[in-house]
């Protein structure tokens, strides 16, 4: 049987978490078979690494969906009970998996009397342009795929429903089945994962995907010099100021190219297309200033004049 613990406020809740892979932490170990992307929007297994050994903190935080998508659960969680015709209740303790107990997770709600018995309701607020991305009428993007794999596995639970408000007003389903197998693998690589973890071996870095994070880390330089004849040293600064100056070029000849088209298309368009390709190049709207009074002084209003855009996007499939 799964462990169930209720956090008596917030702060517990993340202490919890802190002690083990989360069902939304755990797509970081995993990456795209192509790409080799982190299938976790938001964090590389180097970086969990990192977090879980205590060599860095957690410094994750909400945007503004997420936010709002948590503070609009309940409403969204009761109109979609209306819409099926199901019952439901907020699920507000925190999992264990009964034999990988660094394996955790939290539930947004349960549906409580449904055909196929006890089930979860994952709810996510998704923007348009991300649902028409990356979702399908059939499937999630792939970390909520994963996190709603762990939920089942954890708590012991064969079914969720997945539902994404999309744009605000329109609710996508779907109906995600228990799968063992993902459920046996996403096990063994938390398990392998805790295991270096507590050896204290390093996870290698990936530097393109980790660049970010690596250059977080090392935010402060004494006052020393390093001089080296390390070749590959020599090489890496060469490369990184060569880069440099072919962006220099390239920026450079970008604005020429630019500078041609405007002069050629003049003041009267504010879209051209030519072949499969568009340029978009109208103009802004101009927002005026606000009056500032004496009760305002001290406030930041400022309005923003108009100004012409140029973008240039290709049609793509043809």
């Amino acid at each position: 049987m799964p462990t169930i613990l209720t956090p008596k406020d917030r702060e517990d809740w993340l202490a919890m978490r802190a002690e083990d892979v989360t069902s939304t932490e755990v797509s970081a170990l995993f990456a795209d078979p192509v790409t080799g992307a982190s299938l976790s929007p938001y964090m590389t297994d180097y970086e969990l690494y990192h977090i879980k050994a205590g060599l860095t903190e957690d410094t994750f935080e909400e945007n503004e969906r997420m936010k709002w998508g948590k503070r609009l659960e309940a409403s969204i969680a009761a109109g979609i009970a209306e819409d099926l015709g199901v019952k439901i209740e907020p699920y507000n303790h925190y999992v264990r998996h009964d034999k990988e107990p660094r394996f955790g997770a939290s539930f947004d709600f349960r549906i409580i009397d449904h055909p196929k018995g006890l089930g979860n309701l994952e709810i996510k607020n998704v923007d348009g342009l991300v649902y028409r991305n990356k979702w399908s009428e059939t499937e999630a993007t792939d970390y909520i795929e994963l996190q709603v794999q762990a939920q089942m596995e954890i708590a012991d639970i064969e079914w969720t429903l997945i539902c994404a408000l999309v744009g605000g007003n329109e609710p996508k389903f779907i109906y995600r089945d228990r799968d063992r197998e993902v459920g046996a693998a996403l096990c063994d690589a938390v398990r392998d994962f805790w295991i270096l973890v507590d050896a204290g071996i390093p996870l290698a870095p990936n530097y393109a995907r980790d660049s970010d994070f690596i250059v977080s880390l090392h935010q402060s330089a004494g006052v020393n010099l390093l001089e080296t004849e390390d070749e590959e040293m020599m090489d890496r600064l060469k490369s990184h100021y060569n880069i440099g100056q072919e962006i220099k070029a390239l920026e450079t000849e970008r604005k020429e190219v630019k500078a041609r088209i405007i002069d050629e298309v003049g003041d009267e368009y504010n879209k051209v297309k030519a072949g499969r390709y568009t340029l978009s190049c109208g103009m802004t709207k101009e927002t005026p200033a606000t009056e500032i009074t004496e009760e305002m002084v001290g406030e930041s209003y400022g309005g923003r004049k108009s100004y012409r855009t140029f973008r240039v996007t290709e049609k793509k499939g043809e």
